[in-house]
C-alpha cells in the first residue's frame, strides 16, 4: 500500500491511499505501528480509518492538523508502516457450475418433496373415498 498524498479537513489531516478496502487486523497493525511515532512527536490525537462514499481509496486520519514539519516527518513513517500491506484484498473466485448444481440439487429435492405430498395426497383421496363408499352403502337402503 502506497500512501497518496494528504488532506487537511476541517480538524483533521487526511493521508490518501491507494487501498480500496481495509480489514480490521490492518487497521490495528497501522494504529500499533504508529502510536510509538504520534507519541515520540508528542501528537496525544489518535487514527481513524474512513472510506469515502464516491472515491474507492481507504484514508487514514489523523485527528489534528501538526505544524507542517511534523507532518513532513508523520508521512514518509507512515509509509514505512504500510508498505507491506497490500492494496487490495485477496479476490474471492465465485464458480457458477457449483452455484447451478447446488440450484439442480435443490430443484431435485423439491421435486422430490413435491412427489411424496401428491403421493400422500392421492393416498388422503382415495381413503376419503373409501369412507365416503362406505358411509353411503350403510345408509343406502336395499
Amino acid at each position: 500500500m502506497k500512501i497518496l498524498g494528504r488532506e487537511e479537513l476541517w480538524i483533521h489531516t487526511h493521508f490518501l491511499t491507494d487501498c480500496t478496502r481495509l480489514p480490521e487486523f490492518r487497521m490495528r497493525e497501522i494504529l500499533k505501528g504508529m502510536a510509538p511515532v504520534l507519541r515520540e512527536l508528542r501528537i496525544a490525537f489518535g487514527l481513524h480509518f474512513t472510506q469515502m462514499q464516491n472515491e474507492r481509496t481507504c484514508r487514514i486520519v489523523l485527528e489534528c492538523i501538526p505544524f507542517a514539519q511534523t507532518l513532513d516527518q508523520i508521512q514518509p513513517r507512515l509509509q514505512t508502516v504500510v508498505r507491506d500491506i497490500p492494496s487490495r484484498p485477496p479476490v474471492t473466485k465465485v464458480v457458477q457450475e457449483k452455484k447451478d448444481k447446488l440450484r439442480l440439487l435443490l430443484a431435485k429435492r423439491g421435486a422430490e418433496k413435491r412427489e411424496v405430498l401428491l403421493t400422500n395426497k392421492e393416498k388422503d383421496m382415495k381413503e376419503y373415498r373409501e369412507r365416503e363408499r362406505r358411509q353411503f352403502l350403510l345408509n343406502k337402503d336395499f
